[in-house]
């Protein structure tokens, strides 16, 4: 069994970092989930009972979850592919120029 690279503890979204916890996997499993992010209190919790791969997916996930509340995107009526697009492309970009250790992160956990 390969060793899973570990998660960093923080990424940095916007203007505002939010920590990364692990999510218990029963708890995960109880609410049929891998991961979940609370804007609230600023923290990603993620499974980490998973493949590496699907760790990184589910990461990747939740940080799509932060770049959609940090660009204020609900607030767009009927937006564009377009723009869905290039926010997306923009949000996650920044996110990797802020936080290398998360592109690092996720590229050694697809790593066959």
């Amino acid at each position: 069994m390969t060793n899973k690279p570990e998660l960093p503890s923080s990424v940095k979204i916007g203007y505002s970092t939010y920590e990364i916890e692990v999510l218990d996997h029963k708890v995960a499993y109880a609410k049929g989930c891998l991961g979940e992010i609370n804007f609230d209190n600023g923290v990603i919790k993620i499974d980490t009972s998973a493949t590496k791969s699907s760790v990184a997916n589910t990461l990747l996930h939740e940080i799509i979850h932060a770049v959609y509340q940090a660009a204020s995107a609900r607030e767009v009526s009927n937006p564009t592919e377009e723009y869905l697009t290039c926010m997306y492309a923009n949000g996650l970009t920044q996110v990797f120029v802020d936080n290398p250790d998360i592109l690092t992160f996720i590229k050694e956990s697809c790593d066959g």
